[in-house]
């Protein structure tokens, strides 16, 4: 692909494997980019590689976010059964197929979940 611009080069690893820019390319325009060196494209090496050289300005260091996972609130324990529960075509495939080992599961895999988050 040919490409007219690469700016805002910025590493999105610590090792330092890889680089997030902005490439414009003829005929799409201005769009997110990652590029490395052992990428299959070879323009995708290419923009690598001339980044690394400093062809497009200093490339700035990664920043690594933490993520916090929030503490279970008991008081929405609802909503995290919602969204842990398995789904129900699974119990309703198991019943019309008369398997009651997948109904089991089921069964057993909504206790877990009522297990994990209990009611307050």
């Amino acid at each position: 692909m040919k490409y007219t611009s690469v700016k805002n080069p910025k590493w999105t690893s610590k090792d330092k494997t890889s680089i997030e820019c902005i490439v414009d390319f003829e005929n799409i325009g201005e769009v997110p980019f990652g590029a490395s060196p052992d990428d299959y494209q070879e323009y995708t090496k290419e923009i690598y590689n001339r980044c690394v050289a400093g062809e497009f300005g200093k490339i700035a260091e990664f920043v690594e976010v933490e993520y916090k996972i929030p503490e279970y609130d008991p008081n929405l324990y609802a909503t995290y059964r919602k969204n842990a529960y398995p789904p129900m075509e699974v119990y309703l495939d198991a019943v019309v197929k008369g398997d009651q080992e997948a109904i089991d599961k089921y069964i057993a895999d909504c206790k877990a979940v009522k297990e994990k988050y209990p009611k307050p």
